[in-house]
């Protein structure tokens, strides 16, 4: 798969879903992916887009919470400093990004608004 800027990577977010609820719907029918992808409005930049989610998550029923990981694999469109994505009810401990091909690692400042329900990761260096 060639990359718009040429440039693929894997985010790397450790964290913890505290006090939220799970639920599971049916769907009748879906609409096709293009037109999904073009009736949804959002909040979210649009200088990286994910592919792939990787996720891990442990259940505490005791303290009606959850710890887990995700890996996102993601296309960056456009240079950024930060990566922002929805983040309602989180707390993270650490994220990383990581190329693709591994050679590359930078650790992000991680900043939460939860009026906005995001997480943004901030780089010290632009990605590309």
């Amino acid at each position: 798969m060639r990359h718009a800027s040429g440039f693929a990577a894997v985010l790397s977010v450790i964290g913890v879903l505290a006090g939220a609820a799970c639920s599971t719907a049916s769907v009748a029918a879906m609409p096709s992916t293009a037109a999904l992808a073009a009736s949804i409005t959002t909040q979210l930049p649009r200088t990286v887009r994910p592919s792939h989610y990787d996720v891990a998550i442990t259940p505490d029923a005791q303290h009606a919470s959850f710890a887990g990981s995700v890996g996102i694999t993601l296309d960056v469109l456009q240079p950024t400093t930060g990566i922002t994505l929805n983040a309602a009810d989180l707390r993270f401990a650490s994220a990383v990004l990581v190329t693709s091909d591994g050679a590359t690692s930078l650790p992000a400042v991680i900043a939460t608004d939860d009026k906005q329900e995001t997480a943004t990761f901030s780089f010290e260096r632009p990605v590309a």
